[in-house]
């Protein structure tokens, strides 16, 4: 006698990806980018960093914040467009503030000036705040916030006024910053903005993973990892819909990929 078959059907739902930043990320940034189900409502905030103001996005729309449908696209790709606000005080940042990266640390040397009260910077990476500093009149760090480390590590500052370090940030990784100075009434007197790029590990280039291989836009790795593209952006969640050169990151190693 026959017996009955059952058959069981699986779904996925369908994902796509919104791949938002803005045009010129040393005037701003953007939040609410990542991965949706197909349904889902993105909404993308655009900010822009002191001395700076939002215009628009570049398919003409300027609602801010701004929600995102989806379009039968597995990728959305919108940028937001900032112009500087030249009523606000500012300053030449390669000439008020000198920086320099190594590899998982970053050193800054600022001009002082006798009406500022305060200083504070702000470092950013893909929109997010990393810390923020704020040093008083003889440039002594008075406070200190740090964002959780994307590995667990910890970061610190060493300072030597008017010089401080930043340590523990990403290696071969882009960041933005802002610096302000800001006299008694807390009004900015002068500020500036600026990115750097953390230097890329020497054992980068030699590193190679032999579980490592891409297919139809798809980094695919026995090991965890983190994957870049060449502005130092993580794309992780992209994985799927690659095409390009990236890098990938398994620990404190790296090794460059194409993806076709």
């Amino acid at each position: 006698m026959p017996q009955d078959t059952v058959l069981y059907a699986y779904f996925e739902p369908r994902l796509f990806y919104v791949d938002a930043y803005a045009a010129n990320e040393s005037l701003g940034y953007v939040k609410g980018g990542g991965e949706y189900v197909y349904g889902d409502t993105a909404i993308l905030t655009a900010s822009p960093l002191v001395g700076n103001e939002f215009v628009g996005w570049e398919d003409g729309v300027i609602d801010n914040p701004r929600k995102v449908i989806f379009n039968g696209s597995d990728v959305i790709t919108l940028r937001a467009l900032f112009m500087a606000n030249f009523d606000s005080v500012e300053v030449d940042a390669e000439n008020f503030v000198e920086v320099t990266p190594n590899e998982t640390e970053v050193t800054f040397k600022w001009q002082t000036s006798p009406q500022a009260i305060t200083y504070q910077l702000t470092i950013y990476k893909n929109g997010e705040v990393v810390c923020t500093l704020t040093f008083n009149y003889f440039c002594q760090l008075i406070n200190i916030a740090f964002a959780p480390s994307s590995d667990g590590g910890s970061r610190q500052v060493m300072e030597s006024k008017p010089e401080f370090t930043v340590t523990g940030l990403d290696a071969a990784s882009r960041y933005v910053f802002s610096f302000v100075s800001r006299d008694a009434d807390e009004n900015a007197i002068s500020s500036a903005v600026g990115e750097f790029e953390t230097k890329t590990p020497t054992a980068v280039e030699m590193a190679e993973f032999s579980s490592l291989y891409a297919k139809n836009g798809r980094i695919v790795c026995e090991q965890d990892f983190r994957i870049f593209d060449l502005l130092g952006r993580d794309v992780t969640k992209m994985n799927g819909h690659l095409n390009g050169v990236y890098v990938v990151k398994c620990g404190e190693k790296a090794q460059k990929i194409v993806v076709r």
